[in-house]
């Protein structure tokens, strides 16, 4: 098996890339409508600040009236801004009053618990006290029994009280 070794020269030719190729007619009509837009924007500003410096009555009209459109606007943002705050206020009220139940709830429980376990530990420990005084009983009776059973000893000299 005598495989040709790989080399660059062996690989397939790819086009040529269009990275390098010069747009002069495109980058130029893409450059005038930069500056069209740049121009068309300074007009406007200009005509602008000559109607503000030195408006004709229909100017001011007009002026008075955008200004009155803008402010209008403006308070309608405010107003659901408000009302945006508000909803926002609620639920968030709403967010708090139910954690705090939930924590009111689990601070109830784990007092509840700690009561019934403090109770059921009280129970056995009085359990556990009557048990032991059950037992000290048995055993002082016990006690009472081997001492009666020790008086009954036999007579000394074989003699009998009987």
């Amino acid at each position: 098996m005598n495989r040709p070794r790989s080399s660059i020269l062996n690989r397939p030719k790819k086009e040529a890339s269009m990275f390098n190729v010069e747009n002069a007619a495109r980058e130029h009509a893409e450059e005038q409508r930069k500056l069209q837009l740049m121009a068309e924007k300074q007009r406007q500003f200009e005509e602008a600040a000559l109607k503000r410096l030195f408006p004709s009555p229909q100017d001011k009209v007009v002026l008075q009236e955008q200004e009155r459109t803008e402010i209008d606007r403006h308070l309608e943002v405010r107003q659901s801004l408000r009302t945006l705050e508000k909803h926002e206020d609620g639920r968030i009220a709403e967010n708090l009053t139910k954690i705090v139940q939930t924590q009111e709830d689990l601070e109830r429980q784990k007092v509840d618990a700690r009561r019934d376990y403090e109770r059921r530990v009280t129970e056995e420990n009085l359990q556990l006290i009557e048990y032991r005084r059950q037992l000290k009983q048995q055993q002082k009776q016990q006690e009472l029994e081997a001492e009666r059973k020790n008086l009954t000893r036999p007579e000394p000299w074989g003699r009998s009280l009987k």
